[in-house]
């Protein structure tokens, strides 16, 4: 959560891995501290360099700035915009180290009372007396971009789209917001660019409605771990096996994905199938029964919580429909075959693509 503009320390270090929340957050930060300035006070050093000589100047120029006293205003806010040298990198020679290591003598040793400093890197060594004189002095915000990897990134896509929506004035449903990340997946970046069209779409309406969402969305080619995951609920052979060759494509231009980060979103699925089948057969949910009244069904049984099983209650809503095209006894034994599939993978020097192919088709072949 990011602070109020009047609670953040003259030191704000912008990091993260989600380039896009992060660049943004320095903009905003840089332009509330600037409003109490004037242009002359203002002062931004770009910090995405190629070279030692270039990194070794924007250090020196970062120094002189922090020791320049106010022209006009009563602060003097400087900017080290998009540095790309405050972790191991072929520009961070010991060279630039030593000049870093100063740099946070000169942080220290400043009383602050009328300068700000921030800076955006997309990374940072936090073994370095950098890191720690920005800790003791000042602030570190970390925006870290969501991965389809992590067992929650589904509630954090909702919660980042719902916020965008709500502060422009519309309500959306939970179903309706799952509806978007499943479209558009885990990118904020594209996420918030769909989030805008839905508010300029709908216009002068106060809610956002599925329909909007199914007329307006893109669909993003990112999101093929839920085509295989739809493949497989309509227990549909070879649609989930075009789309297991689609996700194994991806790789290549995704480093955080893997084999085994696939078998994981298949575990996933079977596991919340299973669980389905038993609040089915068990009669403590109805099958076509809506959203809302399904998660009252849920929620009332006092069986569980979404937060307990780490299901997201419209994924469980969706697996209880789909539940019907397995028996009980299909959905554990897919279960075993997945655990066998894991050990394959990480213990034998099998194909793992083929591995986890052979999987599926065990698993959803009909006469299996």
């Amino acid at each position: 959560m990011k602070e109020k503009k009047k609670d953040l320390p003259p030191v704000v270090l912008i990091t993260g891995t989600d380039e896009f929340l992060a660049k943004a957050r320095a903009r905003e930060i840089f332009s509330e501290w600037g409003a109490d300035t004037g242009e002359m006070d203002r002062e931004i050093i770009e910090a995405d360099v190629a070279t030692q000589e270039e990194a070794l100047k924007a250090i020196a120029k970062l120094t002189e700035a922090l020791n320049t006293f106010p022209f006009f205003g009563s602060k003097r806010v400087v900017w080290l915009k998009d540095c790309s040298f405050l972790a191991e990198s072929t520009v961070t020679t010991e060279n630039v180290w030593r000049r870093l290591d100063d740099l946070a003598k000169t942080i220290k040793s400043l009383s602050w009372k009328d300068t700000r400093l921030l800076i955006n890197a997309p990374a940072i060594d936090k073994r370095r007396s950098l890191y720690k004189a920005i800790s003791d002095i000042g602030t570190i915000e970390t925006y870290e971009a969501l991965s389809t990897q992590d067992p929650d990134w589904e509630n954090k896509a909702m919660e980042y789209v719902q916020n965008i929506l709500e502060e422009n004035g519309k309500r959306v449903s939970e179903d309706v917001l799952f509806e978007i990340v499943n479209r558009v997946g885990a990118d904020t970046a594209t996420l918030r660019s769909e989030a805008e069209k839905l508010i300029i779409y709908t216009g002068n309406r106060d809610t956002v409605r599925l329909k909007d969402v199914e007329e307006i969305c893109s669909t993003s080619k990112q999101v093929t771990a839920f085509a295989v995951a739809e493949a497989i609920g309509k227990r549909d052979l070879p649609q989930a096996l075009k789309r297991l060759d689609d996700e194994f494509w991806s790789m290549q231009f995704d480093k955080d994905k893997s084999e085994i980060g696939i078998l994981y979103g298949i575990i996933s699925k079977f596991r919340a199938l299973l669980v389905a089948k038993d609040l089915v057969e068990s009669r403590l949910v109805k099958p076509g029964a809506s959203y809302a009244a399904f998660k009252n069904q849920v929620e009332s049984s006092g069986v569980m919580s979404a937060a307990a099983l780490k299901i997201h209650p419209f994924v469980l809503f969706k697996a209880c429909e789909e539940s019907k095209n397995y028996t009980r006894e299909e959905l554990i034994g897919a279960m075993k075959l997945l655990l066998q599939c894991n050990y394959e993978l990480v213990s034998t020097q099998q194909d793992k693509k083929r591995v986890i192919q052979q999987t599926l088709v065990k698993i959803l072949s009909k006469t299996a």
